[in-house]
């Protein structure tokens, strides 16, 4: 084993289950997510979310930023207003794919949330 192997196996021995917590995420009957970008939730908590609505569970999601920023290096070839129609056009395909129904979008502009 390498030792960059070796250190995260140890940083994974320090993490602590905390049974309760456990318990409360596992049997939510409402869940509320806020995803900073277009696909954060999807992409770190997706798994979950599916499984809670699967389950019953009330999910809503907010979106708050237009994820405009996501495409800098193409800035100049596509208009800022398609970059923002394209992301959230990804987030809508995402969230009907895991089930979400209740979606916000909060349409700030990316890196300007106040």
């Amino acid at each position: 084993m390498d030792c960059q192997n070796t250190a995260t196996y140890h940083a994974f021995e320090r993490i602590q289950v905390r049974e309760e917590r456990t318990r409360i995420l596992l049997t939510a009957k409402r869940i509320l997510s806020f995803s900073p970008h277009p696909d954060d939730s999807e992409l770190i908590a997706g798994g979950y979310l599916a499984s809670s609505i699967d389950r019953k569970a009330e999910v809503k999601l907010v979106v708050v930023s237009d994820d405009r920023m996501s495409f800098t290096s193409i800035e100049n070839e596509l208009p800022m207003e398609k970059i923002v129609a394209i992301r959230k056009d990804e987030e809508t395909n995402a969230i009907e794919a895991l089930g979400i129904r209740d979606t916000q979008f909060l349409e700030y502009s990316d890196s300007r949330i106040p």
